[in-house]
């Protein structure tokens, strides 16, 4: 009886497509228990409909925004000009944090890792230039440096006194949440933390200006393609007293200071935000 039943309810096409779709509802909750799913063709599945829809949604329906974030590049014409090792551009730094300044933007997120070690024995001056900048910029504004981790996830040492100056409020972690084919479509510090949430330099910037971070997929279609303005030309925007200009470019904004050579570490995303390396998604 029962099977004759089944067979009249199967018949009729408004009761099958009940069925098929429970069926798949119960497959894909079946499919969130099972050990490794995010490796599963389902998990596949969902992250390559993610991807499509950023896509199509950042071509065709893009959602601009009044007060975009703005990014100062670090680039090859950088090092044309700071003929010094990385390591000891203090004095750039410090000119450029001093620029910014000038400007008053909204925050500042500084995606370079602080130096762990002082080089005021190889020039004396260059340790107190940057604690100076640092100091007076975050009078103005919200300043965070990123903080880098090995892979036991532990965090990187910073010199002390920087740690004083920039202040625990100051770092966060420049790591960000990847799924397993190391694209970044989440946004997490719980997730990210695993054992206990960790202070991401996204999160950082937002709880400083008053802004509680939300876990979540991030919206790639808000926001236009992102272009950078090279380091050096703010520098010489604030040395040649262009303060409208640099108030025009940053007054009020979020303002990521970055590097963006093509030998630079990025990270996979869904869409190509940025013009470096062309078919590569960044």
């Amino acid at each position: 009886a029962l099977g004759a039943i089944a067979l009249r309810l199967w018949s009729r096409p408004r009761s099958r497509s009940v069925v098929l779709y429970l069926l798949v509802v119960l497959l894909l909750a079946v499919a969130s228990f099972v050990p490794g799913a995010d490796d599963a063709a389902l998990a596949r599945l969902d992250r390559n409909a993610f991807d499509a829809q950023m896509q199509v949604l950042r071509e065709s329906w893009p959602h601009p925004i009044a007060e975009d974030v703005v990014l100062v590049g670090i680039d090859e014409g950088s090092e044309e000009i700071f003929i010094e090792p990385l390591a000891l551009w203090h004095r750039h730094f410090a000119r450029l944090l001093g620029a910014l300044g000038e400007a008053r933007p909204r925050a500042v997120g500084v995606d370079i890792v602080p130096p762990e070690r002082s080089y005021d024995d190889i020039v004396p001056g260059y340790d107190l230039a940057l604690f100076r900048a640092i100091r007076d910029l975050r009078q103005k504004t919200a300043v965070v440096f990123a903080l880098t981790v090995d892979r036991e996830g532990r965090a990187a040492r910073v010199h002390p006194t920087f740690l004083r100056v920039i202040g625990e409020d100051g770092l966060g972690v420049d790591q960000q949440l990847q799924d397993p084919d190391s694209v970044n479509r989440r946004f997490s510090e719980a997730e990210l933390g695993k054992s206990k949430p960790v202070k991401t330099l996204a999160g950082q910037m937002l709880r400083g200006v008053g802004i509680v971070p939300q876990a979540g997929y991030i919206d790639y279609s808000v926001g236009p393609r992102v272009e950078y303005i090279p380091m050096q030309d703010v520098i010489a925007w604030a040395e040649r007293g262009e303060k409208a200009r640099l108030e025009k470019a940053f007054a009020g904004r979020m303002v990521i200071v970055g590097y963006v050579m093509k030998r630079a570490d990025r990270w996979e995303l869904p869409v190509q935000l940025i013009d470096i390396d062309p078919g590569r998604a960044d």
